[in-house]
């Protein structure tokens, strides 16, 4: 239970889950989507990426050239999960970058999502 806790303790991190609980991203969301929408580079969100994962807040699903991130549905993260969403504005956060989530098509191009 630490490590979930530890992997929400991060402002990156946060700002992925924040993200990820969004309706924009439901179906998930690939890293170049997350880099567009969040104005991050490729290093820090991967390894925020790697975090949320290996914490088993996040998990990876490949669809065709792409992965794609989404939220754990377990009820080890259920409970934070809902109080990011309701106390800190998922959704109300996630509507200001919501312009900015693009198909991987359009922000990977040919290039393959990791």
């Amino acid at each position: 239970m630490v490590k979930i806790f530890k992997a929400y303790a991060d402002e990156t991190r946060l700002k992925i889950v924040k993200l990820l609980l969004s309706k924009q991203a439901k179906g998930g969301l690939c890293v170049c989507q997350i880099l567009n929408a969040l104005q991050m580079k490729q290093a820090a969100v991967s390894k925020a990426l790697n975090v949320l994962k290996n914490a088993g807040v996040v998990t990876d699903t490949k669809k065709g050239l792409w992965v794609y991130y989404s939220i754990t549905n377990n009820s080890r993260t259920d409970g934070v999960n809902s109080i990011i969403k309701k106390e800190l504005g998922a959704d109300a956060d996630a509507k200001k970058t919501a312009g900015a989530i693009k198909s991987p098509q359009a922000c990977c191009g040919s290039k393959r999502c990791k």
